[in-house]
């Protein structure tokens, strides 16, 4: 019954399990969770994922005798630790460790675990738990950040399926914020994700913040501050260098054209008044708009800020460009010169 691969007694386990549950729920070395009609089912599927059973119809029972008689506990307060451990507290929100898709990054039986360890096939996973298919059937509002992602990446390593991969992803960077907002290099750095699952994951970030940025195109009129703030804020959202744009207008104020000027260090955007009004005199704007991205979260001006746009000022009345504004963007508000009366 005991696989010598794992060299890990039922007793460990359960130790292992309990340490778990009081770490993650704060339960008591007592609380369990209530059990139902297919709690067997449930935890013959925790002691097959680690290597101590091997068949689906494996009798649970000698196991959890074990346990209860070194333990001097009852056969179901053993179940219903095991049980907990599965499926969680949903009454504190609180999720299993070992349910249907198992949070392998927090359980410390992952080092004697089979599932962990050799990692099965995507089509070796019931149909139902295969995240592609659940999409299907279920819809994309049922599937987790991981499923998500594991559909996205398409395929696992040798050892992993997309599913673990996708759940180390989450793991390792807390959740779709943290991805979106690390490189692809970053990425990477998780075993099992190349350059182009990197690459796969980054496009799917894009085109989500391409579709929720209110588009400043050819010809459009400009009316306000406002209208500026909403096109780039998505654009900027995970910025973690500052980007300074011009935005070219005619003399209708519709737009011409926007021009990424510079992208600055991790700290700040350096900005020189002819990297500024290079491509503005070339297009023969008659108006420009200054943009620019506060990554630290404040869209409050610096004294920095004030001084590039005294000077970006000064090169717009020399040139004969009229400048409307400088608007500094961040995360949830935006800063407008020209409403603040700092040009």
């Amino acid at each position: 019954m005991m696989s010598n691969y794992h060299k890990v007694s039922i007793e460990e386990v359960y130790n292992l399990v309990n340490t778990i549950i009081e770490r993650q729920y704060k339960a008591d070395s007592k609380e369990g969770h209530s059990l139902s009609a297919n709690s067997d089912k449930v935890i013959r599927r925790i002691f097959n994922r680690i290597g101590i059973l091997d068949g689906r119809n494996d009798d649970i029972l000698p196991l959890i005798s074990d346990i209860a008689k070194s333990t001097n506990s009852t056969p179901d307060s053993i179940k219903g630790r095991f049980y907990l451990f599965a499926k969680g507290i949903g009454g504190r929100g609180l999720k299993g460790v070992c349910d249907d898709i198992p949070n392998c990054g927090i359980c410390d039986v992952n080092q004697h675990c089979r599932y962990f360890s050799e990692g099965p096939r995507m089509r070796q996973l019931p149909i139902a738990d295969r995240p592609r298919e659940k999409l299907l059937y279920r819809g994309e509002r049922f599937l987790s950040d991981a499923e998500l992602i594991a559909i996205i990446i398409r395929t696992g390593s040798e050892k992993r399926t997309a599913l673990h991969l996708a759940q180390e992803l989450i793991r390792r960077f807390g959740d779709l914020r943290g991805l979106a907002n690390r490189s692809a290099q970053e990425l990477s750095t998780i075993k099992g994700i190349g350059k182009a699952k990197a690459a796969q994951i980054k496009a799917a970030f894009e085109i989500a913040t391409r579709l929720i940025t209110r588009p400043l195109t050819q010809g459009i009129k400009v009316s306000s501050g406002e209208d500026i703030y909403l096109n780039y804020k998505e654009r900027f959202r995970y910025a973690k260098r500052e980007f300074f744009i011009a935005i070219l207008l005619d003399s209708g104020n519709k737009i011409i054209k926007d021009v990424e000027v510079s992208i600055g260090s991790l700290t700040q955007s350096i900005v020189t008044p002819r990297e500024a009004f290079t491509e503005a005199i070339r297009e023969s704007a008659a108006n420009i708009i200054f943009v620019h991205n506060h990554p630290s979260g404040s869209s409050k001006p610096s004294d920095e800020d004030i001084a590039v746009t005294k000077k970006l000022k000064e090169t717009a009345d020399i040139v004969g460009i009229r400048m409307l504004d400088h608007i500094i963007v961040s995360v949830d508000s935006y800063a407008s010169f020209a409403d603040e009366g700092l040009l």
